[in-house]
């Protein structure tokens, strides 16, 4: 539940992202990895019911988790860490790279997908950009997955719903191997060692699940489509 007394004053809400390990036999639960998100930006004025909005380009905290690891990242920066099942850190991967710049464009950017997905109008969309703080930089990632070999793949964030996603793959051993890019849309559900597989949706939300093929080689790797269905 919210806290109400967050919701009397205007300023940034933030809510604690805990990741907990449970054992299933005696049911015990240990907190390992905590992170605040801000989820949103609270208005209130005289008289009125409190507003929240949603804070553009603000960091989620994400992970994914093997047979005998958890991999986590706050997503404000590229560093991902790898937890044991004994909830202790096991190792870091870390890329030499920074947050791009959130600029006047992607703001716009947003505004736009904001007022074509949820019917509200311009105007008040613009208005609660306006009073809403927005980060300076962009998160980093936006998810975490492992393949069927153990592969981590790691879902740069893309602001702009209509662009092909770019994810950063690493070995077990934790080497990186470069980036692949996987078709605007789509929301990846599983990679195997050949093939990708992933749900797209049409303008009237209707789901349709495909599958493209993936060539593994030394240098980079390839997505092309292979098949296409429905559920």
């Amino acid at each position: 539940t919210m806290d109400e007394a967050a919701l009397q004053k205007s300023g940034l809400l933030e809510q604690d992202v805990e990741f907990i390990w449970l054992d299933p036999a005696t049911g015990t639960q240990k907190v390992f990895f905590s992170s605040a998100w801000v989820f949103g930006y609270s208005t209130v004025r005289p008289g009125q019911v409190p507003g929240i909005s949603s804070v553009p380009f603000s960091p989620h905290p994400t992970g994914t988790v093997t047979a005998d690891a958890a991999l986590l990242t706050e997503s404000k920066h590229f560093v991902i860490q790898e937890y044991g099942l004994d909830g202790d850190l096991k190792r870091i991967f870390r890329v030499p790279a920074h947050g791009n710049p959130v600029t006047e464009e992607m703001i716009r950017g947003q505004i736009e997908q904001k007022v074509a997905t949820t019917g509200m109008s311009r105007g008040f969309v613009e208005s609660r950009f306006d009073m809403t703080p927005i980060p300076d930089t962009l998160p980093a990632f936006q998810s975490l997955q492992t393949d069927e070999l153990g592969w981590l793949w790691a879902e740069v964030y893309e602001w702009d719903l209509s662009r092909p996603k770019e994810w950063m793959i690493f070995d077990p051993e934790g080497r990186a191997h470069g980036t692949i890019k996987t078709p605007a849309g789509l929301e990846v559900q599983r990679i195997g060692e050949d093939f990708i597989l992933g749900v797209v949706r049409d303008e009237l939300g209707v789901e349709s699940v495909r599958r493209y093929r993936l060539r593994r080689v030394l240098a980079a790797q390839e997505a092309g489509e292979e098949r296409t269905g429905s559920p």
